[in-house]
This record gives C-alpha cells, structure tokens and sequence, in this order.
C-alpha cells in the first residue's frame, strides 16, 4: 500500500519548517501538497522534502480546494492518505499507527486533536477530543463537503468509519501572535457562516455583530508533544510577530 501524508498551505513555511523533519521520519511514501498560491517559499522547503506539489488559487471553497488535493493523491497513485494543516503535528510514531491500521483494513478514521490556545502549554479543554476525519483508503468516493473546515465531516458514501484514539494531532493555529491576520481569518469564517461571499471580506473593516471568539476554557496540557515546548519556546514560530 502506497500512504502518503497530504497538506494544503498557502504561506505555511514557519510551520513547515519546524514540523517536515517530523513528519519526513515517519513511515510514509511520499507528501503531497497542494499550494494556494504562496509567495513566502513554502512550495521550494516542500519540494526539498521530496513533496509533490500541486497548484490551485485558493478562493475559500475549502471542500473543493482538499477535493482536489485528494484527487491529485488518487493521480498520484496512492492507495491511502492522512491530511494535516500545516499547522498541525503528529508524532512520527503516530503516523505509523494511523498506516499500520489502514493496512488492516480501516476504510475512514477519525482522529482526535489537542488545539492549543496562547501557547504551547495550554489547550482548549471545551474542544477535546476534537475528532477529525483525517485518514482515508482512496478510491473510496470520500470527500469533502461544506465551506467552513472545522464544522463539516467528508461526505461518505458507503464507507463506515472508525474512531482510532492511538493517532493524537497536536493543532497549534491558536499560539499565533499575528492578530491581523487572525482577525482577517475570523471575518471570512463569520461571512461563510453568513452567506456572505468571503472573497469580499477585505472590505470589512471589523467583525461582524454577534461575533464571537472560537477559543474558551483552556486547561494546562501536561503530556508529551511531538516539539517540546522548553526546547522551542511556548509562543514558537510566532514570537518575534507580535502586532
């Protein structure tokens, strides 16, 4: 069985370089990675990994942007995938798990996610466990449906999946210190949410009434990560962009 790990990024390469090394010791076959349109070199650091790199603009259809990673994936010829953000870790031995039970024969499995909040030493105790579809056999028909990621679960057709807690994801979005940026993310998410088309969101110049942040309770993470927070910095890759 040919298993790779598939990404989609766009301006990713603080993440990148912290987490390819990782994720390149695993037991995976090769990366594929589909760029939105990056002007930051993320796309040559993942070609230097030995990664595939495919191309579509990205225009906040997520559904389709991971369709068609999957796709490429299926044209690629691989037999099976997990897909992780950028920002968004796995111990290596993890993504051994996840390959070991595909092989066996799992169709779909979800897997749960930490999301951290402020930094790496605090994650968001209402969102755990956070389960994701995130590992798949391809060919399947499974895709993705829906504008807004984190909300919506693949469409499957005839394919019964499986909760598998030995493959934990460590997601760390929430320890950014670019509040701009942030802040831009939040708007288009609030505009989908509202029907409002998001490629206009730039013409906004708050955040919508009613708004409200995502993040809530937080609660001291104890456990091992697959970065260690005393080696990197709790606020890494973000604390020299504080706005």
């Amino acid at each position: 069985m040919r298993f790779c790990l598939a990404l989609a990024f766009q301006n990713e390469r603080h993440w990148l370089e912290l987490y390819l090394p990782l994720h390149s010791a695993a037991n995976i076959d090769g990366i594929v990675a589909l760029d939105g349109g990056s002007s930051d070199g993320s796309a040559a650091l993942l070609a230097d990994h030995g990664a595939q790199v495919l191309e579509r603009p990205f225009d906040w259809d997520l559904a389709e942007h991971i369709n068609f990673l999957i796709y490429g994936c299926e044209i690629l010829g691989y037999d099976a995938l997990l897909w992780l953000s950028p920002d968004e870790n796995m111990f290596p031995a993890s993504i051994d798990l996840v390959r070991a039970e595909v092989e066996r024969g799992a169709k779909l499995l979800s897997l749960p996610r930490y999301n951290f909040e402020e930094d790496r030493t605090q994650f968001m105790l209402d969102f755990y466990p956070d389960l994701q579809w995130r590992a798949w056999r391809l060919g399947l028909g499974v895709k993705m449906s829906g504008r807004v990621h984190e909300t919506v679960p693949p469409k499957i057709r005839d394919v019964i999946g499986a909760r598998f807690d030995a493959g934990h994801i460590f997601h760390y979005e929430g320890i950014r210190r670019d509040y701009i940026e942030r802040d831009y993310k939040h708007r288009c998410y609030e505009a989908i949410r509202s029907g409002i088309d998001p490629l206009s969101i730039k013409r906004m110049k708050r955040l919508p009434r009613g708004f409200k942040p995502l993040w809530r309770d937080r609660a001291k993470f104890t456990g091992e990560q697959p970065l260690d927070p005393e080696a990197i910095g709790v606020l890494a890759p973000f604390e020299t962009q504080d706005i």
